[in-house]
């Protein structure tokens, strides 16, 4: 079997250095956490590619954590600079109202998304994310209306008057959806919902504050850095406010170009609301800028993203579209350990940026910690590779082009001969 690592004599040494920004979705995960996974995955995604990788120099605020990621193949060399634009604080603070009132917002919440005609938008665009948003509202009506119902049958056959069996079955639900919203993942979604309810109109300020200063930080970067954007699920419309302010920052000398990496992105949960027009038109200035190389990747198995969707064409933006390409879980990831979170919506959803523990086309830790632009493969060719490069990177970086495209083909090669073997066998 063809090693797609394997040392190629003909192939330059070659160093490269790439600065990502990571911004996650809505998760209370401290910093210190998402480090240990990040290590945990870099791990993973090391034993599959046959790769020494390493981090340094972790560091912490309260707005950001950075550290440093060494990755090492045949005849190449990666340094990122990691950074996690943190918004966790502000997520643990969301979350720390009273039941009741939660219960109460997250209703509001319904309504306005509901009335302002996201959910029908929904439904026309991605009805699996339909579903997402109404599984949190049916499962306390259900629970409502079930206890209600059961109370007013079952309490009458002992005596109990009708109408005291009703008030007891309600009393019941009641108590089963305070239940659900402190002490299971409905509490969460509903505090997800709030927050997007929030967001349409305007984003908070301590995380607009931290957009900008990191936008402003962005743009400043080195030439001959690499510089990638990383948006997960409600991260992805984070990042799209952080490459606004990179490209509204004062720069001298040419204006450099950023890569925009949406993955399992929520950006359109906030953007088919009739109210998100800030959203909107921040992103058709970076769709009309020029300087932003934009991705997206989705999945069926996930039912947190929309699948099948160009959001750019969706709002009806005038500009080009960006790169939308779809992954399958399942062939990133070896059966066995596949059959134990596919039913695990939330850890599908973080499989975007998991490690795989097989080799596949798209691999996330391979994509900002690899030889390569971030796009690939979603586009190759000796353009898609010169990121803020200066010119005389362009002909090693082409050799890198070469390369990584037959990694892409071996890896598709290696999963034919096993899905060729399972059949023989």
């Amino acid at each position: 079997m063809h090693d797609p690592t394997a040392v190629d004599h003909a192939m330059p040494s070659v160093t490269i250095s790439r600065r990502v920004l990571h911004l996650g979705g809505y998760d209370p995960m401290p910093a210190s956490v998402f480090h240990a996974r990040f290590q945990r995955e870099l791990a993973r995604f090391a034993a599959c590619w046959n790769l020494t990788a390493s981090t340094r120099d972790y560091a912490e605020t309260q707005s950001s954590a950075v550290w440093t990621v060494d990755v090492a193949g045949p005849g190449w060399q990666v340094t990122t600079r990691h950074e996690l634009v943190r918004w966790d604080d502000v997520i643990a603070a969301h979350r720390a109202g009273s039941v009741t009132a939660r219960l109460m917002a997250g209703w509001a919440a319904f309504f306005d998304f509901a009335g302002h005609g996201a959910l029908g938008r929904y439904l026309g665009v991605a009805w699996r994310y339909a579903g997402f948003f109404l599984f949190p509202y049916l499962a306390m009506v259900l629970a409502l209306a079930g206890s209600a119902l059961l109370a007013g049958w079952l309490l009458p056959l002992a005596g109990v008057p009708p109408a005291l069996g009703w008030l007891a079955g309600l009393a019941a639900g009641l108590g089963i959806v305070v239940w659900l919203a402190s002490r299971t993942v409905i509490g969460h979604l509903l505090d997800d919902w709030i927050f997007a309810s929030e967001v349409v109109r305007a984003t908070d300020p301590v995380i607009a504050g931290r957009l900008k200063a990191a936008g402003v930080d962005l743009a400043a970067t080195p030439a001959g850095v690499d510089c990638l954007v990383v948006g997960h699920s409600l991260g992805a419309l984070l990042a799209a406010e952080l490459l606004d302010q990179a490209l509204a920052a004062p720069v001298s000398g040419r204006a450099r170009r950023f890569g925009y990496l949406a993955l399992g992105s929520s950006l359109l949960k906030i953007a088919l609301h009739r109210k998100a027009v800030g959203l909107k038109a921040r992103l058709q200035r970076l769709v009309t800028s020029g300087r932003i190389d934009w991705t997206e990747y989705q999945s069926l198995s996930d039912v947190m993203n929309f699948y099948r969707s160009d959001p750019v064409r969706v709002l009806g933006l005038d500009g080009p579209s960006p790169l939308v390409r779809q992954v399958r879980f399942s062939r990133m990831l070896k059966p066995d350990y596949y059959r134990t979170i596919k039913l695990d919506f939330f850890r599908l959803h973080c499989q975007f940026i998991s490690g795989n523990n097989l080799r596949a086309p798209f691999d996330y830790l391979m994509t900002i910690c690899g030889p390569y632009r971030f796009c690939w493969p979603a586009r190759t060719g000796p353009e898609a590779s010169r990121m803020g490069q200066p010119r005389e990177h362009h002909r090693r970086q082409d050799h890198l082009d070469r390369a990584c495209r037959e990694l892409v083909r071996a890896a598709h090669s290696i999963r034919a001969q096993g899905e060729a073997g399972a059949g023989r066998s």
